[in-house]
């Protein structure tokens, strides 16, 4: 996404927990997992929307437009 986009205008990174449920065990057992959330901001100026990409555990998961840039 770095060699397309180039570096971000803003970037975040956590880590959530999420509760997974394991399968094939016959009863309702899981366990948190975490995953990897980063947001990447990109400003391309005052014509175009700012656009906002999360991945989770470095996959790209979704793009939001925002508002007009600066």
């Amino acid at each position: 996404m770095l060699r397309k986009c180039g570096e971000p205008a803003f970037a975040d990174s956590r880590i959530e927990l999420r509760y997974v449920k394991l399968q094939g065990t016959g009863m309702e057992i899981g366990q948190y997992v975490p995953v990897m959330i980063d947001e990447w901001t990109y400003d391309f100026g005052s014509n175009r929307f700012v656009q906002l990409l999360r991945f989770e555990n470095s996959r790209l998961v979704g793009i939001e437009s925002l508002g007009y840039g600066r």
